[in-house]
């Protein structure tokens, strides 16, 4: 838009090309948003702004099945390259192996993900390129772009998506390599879309780098902008002893200010630490808020091990924060547990540092062999699986009866979640390959209803990894059975993170 442009006005469409519109043809703009005059259909709705005859480039975004609640709580962007309003799926093979690393993207399209589908697949420099994955619009043009660690190289790749999609030639931006004042040691070990921290209009990320600062850990915030990602970022330093700070990142907007929320797991401490960090206008940051592993005993080894935006499971308005503690309820502190998963509620004054979470177990009764199942090791917000109005999110057990792994799926609704609240637990008998190792929600169909990826991530060799989909919709069940990738090269990982 030109500078200064006033009377604007905000079109909602069912089509990028808006020619299909939305209720109201426009909704008139007032500062900086705009408020609709009626409720939205649900799934992807486009949008553009129009002023002095000037048009915007067209963005979208997702709509719940139940509007209503106090804040918009709509976050980050859906990994939809092309713009089609189908979301694509993107699954990395970073790995220790002689094969070269990479990116899986899978087309979301009508009728899903075919299991013989041919995904494109995109090359770094390093066999750890692909260790993490994730999504956001940073060049603000409209179409998502994919966000790829390679933490050996110290690296971070940018791929920016267009409306011919993305292929397997297209030249990233790189950053992270060097960062003014710090010495960086593993820049992209965890990635995730931070909103837009400094309210330019363009998307930024958040970037762990655990083996940075001594082995101390840093994160980094990098900036979107009109020609791509930024390789100025600022530091997020604890500045304490906590060891494997970056570990893992997310962030959302826990407070309901319209400011995005940074948050940084730090597991290897005695009890693990999480840091929460409050957005501030001009992109500052407040805090950081500190949680310590809440389990039976004050050692808690592995909390904050993973974390996540777990969505608005309860429809206050608020996004919520879920953190994975797999070593955690061994009594001895000896990291010997079954593990357990923590759920933090949003709210207007955010999350306090002796906020009392919502503990989640994968198993009630015995477990078969090996109790030591890795129950949090991932922790996902899956959006609206079953299509009630609420978010559902997603823990993993990767480890569950000798490795055959598990998916723990936990449904939202209008009392939240809580720790009586009884999971799907999705497995698959003939498939000997650490299931939900990585968990993510797309709805790759574009029915309203969130899908469920699920990564396998094989720790022996000779083992095949695969990529499992769960189709969302209210008849998901222990079940039901998924669309399965197979990664046939000798020694590939495909399924250790997924977006």
């Amino acid at each position: 838009m030109p500078s200064g442009a006033s009377g604007a006005a905000v079109e909602l469409c069912a089509d990028r090309a808006c020619t299909k519109h939305v209720g109201t043809a426009t909704v008139d703009a007032s500062g900086t948003r705009a408020i609709p005059d009626q409720p939205l259909p649900k799934g992807v709705v486009y949008w553009r702004v129009s002023a002095g005859g000037a048009v915007s480039r067209t963005w979208e975004f997702s709509v719940g099945s139940r509007s209503g609640g106090a804040v918009d709580t709509s976050w980050g962007s859906m990994l939809d390259v092309d713009g089609d309003g189908y979301a694509e799926i993107a699954t990395g093979s970073g790995n220790n192996t002689a094969v070269k690393g990479g990116v899986y993207l899978f087309a979301g399209g009508k009728n899903g993900i075919a299991k013989d589908a041919m995904p494109t697949i995109l090359q770094g420099g390093s066999s750890w390129f692909g260790n993490a994955v994730a999504s956001s619009d940073v060049n603000g043009d409209g179409y998502a772009d994919l966000i790829v660690g390679s933490s050996i190289e110290r690296r971070v790749y940018a791929f920016y998506g267009s409306a011919t999609g993305m292929s397997a030639s297209a030249t990233p931006d790189i950053v992270g390599a060097s960062v003014a004042g710090t010495t960086v040691a593993g820049v992209g070990y965890a990635v995730a879309p931070a909103g837009d921290v400094d309210g330019d209009g363009y998307a930024d990320i958040l970037v762990g780098d655990p083996s940075a600062n001594q082995g101390y850990g840093l994160a980094f915030v990098f900036y979107g902008s009109e020609t791509g990602l930024k390789d100025n970022p600022t530091t997020l330093n604890p500045k304490t002893t906590d060891v494997r700070f970056g570990c893992s990142v997310a962030a959302g907007d826990i407070n309901g200010d319209g400011l995005p929320d940074l948050v940084v797991g730090a597991e290897r401490t005695s009890t693990g630490r999480v840091y929460i960090y409050r957005g501030q206008a001009g992109g500052t940051f407040e805090g950081p808020v500190i949680l310590k592993g809440p389990g039976p005993t004050n050692i808690n080894y592995s909390f904050g091990h993973a974390v996540a935006n777990a969505g608005d499971v309860n429809g206050d308005g608020y996004s919520d924060l879920i953190v994975g503690a797999p070593q955690d309820g061994d009594p001895s502190g000896g990291g010997g547990g079954s593990g357990r998963a923590y759920l933090y509620s949003g709210g207007a004054g955010g999350i306090a540092a002796d906020a009392t979470p919502v503990a989640l177990i994968g198993e009630t009764g015995p477990v078969p062999g090996d109790p030591r199942i890795a129950f949090g090791k991932a922790v996902a917000g899956l959006g609206d699986v079953d299509g009630d109005g609420y978010d559902d999110i997603g823990v993993g057990a990767p480890n569950y009866y000798g490795e055959l792994g598990r998916a723990y799926v936990f449904a939202g609704g209008a009392g939240g979640i809580t720790a009586q609240t009884a999971p799907i637990k999705l497995e698959l008998p003939n498939h000997q390959s650490e299931l939900a190792s990585s968990l993510h929600g797309q709805d790759v169909d574009g029915d309203g209803h969130s899908d469920i990826v699920a990564g396998s991530h094989p720790s022996y060799d000779g083992e095949t990894a695969r990529l499992f989909l769960f189709m969302g919709g209210s008849t998901l069940s222990a079940s039901s059975t998924p669309v399965v990738f197979v990664d046939n090269r000798t020694g590939g990982t495909m399924g250790q993170c997924v977006y």
